[in-house]
Parts: C-alpha cells; structure tokens; sequence
C-alpha cells in the first residue's frame, strides 16, 4: 500500500503538484550572462513565491571538494499576505539545493518532477 493519498486513484499522476524550483539563465539585453533560482509552494497558509538572481554582491567560490557555490539573496513572498522574507543562502550547483535556515525551508532544483520547494526536518 502507498503511504501516498490519491484519492482512489489508481496512480499518484493525479495529485496536484503543491511547490516547483528551477535555475533560470540567460543573457541580459547588454548581452551580459545571469543566474538565478525561482521557486513556489502552494501551502495551507497561501502561495509562496521565492526568487534569488545573482549580482554585484553575490559570491562564487569552490569548496576544497571542487563543489561550485553562490551566495544569493532570496527573496520570499507569501503572495497572500504580501510578507516579505529575505535571506542569504548558499546555492550548491552541483547539488541544485539551497538552504534557507530561517524559514526552515530547503530548495531543490534537481528534485524529480519540476523541483521542490518546502519544509526539511532535521534528523
């Protein structure tokens, strides 16, 4: 038996997806290459919508791994409410995932199905 409700549904296809993340690139109008991440979760307390580009004050570096990182800023909004949530957080490239500890949430861009956005547990 799945540990998944799907509303009798023979397959999970059918749930509605509730949170998505990518990478987005691309080149400005003065041709100038840029990164960013964009994010959403669909929760009981509204739409989150999370967006982080790089600029001048972001940092790449590589850790003694050989592991490529930014620091971005992230920027969360609870389209609800129209709170707003900023806070830095390393983006691992070669993982696709960022950490916002403050929120107690995780990004993760090479989640299977579009991404994931959305709470992590500590262990």
């Amino acid at each position: 038996m799945s540990k998944w409700k799907n509303n009798g549904v023979g397959n999970d296809r059918n749930r509605k997806k509730r949170s998505g993340a990518k990478e987005v690139r691309g080149t400005t109008k003065d041709g100038n290459p840029y990164f960013g991440v964009v994010a959403w979760n669909a929760g009981k307390h509204g739409m989150l919508k999370v967006s982080a580009f790089e600029n001048a004050n972001s940092t790449r570096f590589t850790n003694d791994r050989g592991e490529e990182s930014i620091m971005l800023l992230f920027e969360v909004i609870n389209t609800s409410t129209l709170a707003k949530h900023l806070e830095v957080a390393q983006y691992k490239f070669s993982t696709g995932k960022a950490m916002l500890s403050n929120l107690g949430k995780i990004i993760s861009t090479k989640a299977p199905n579009g991404g994931y956005f959305g709470q992590y547990k500590k262990q």
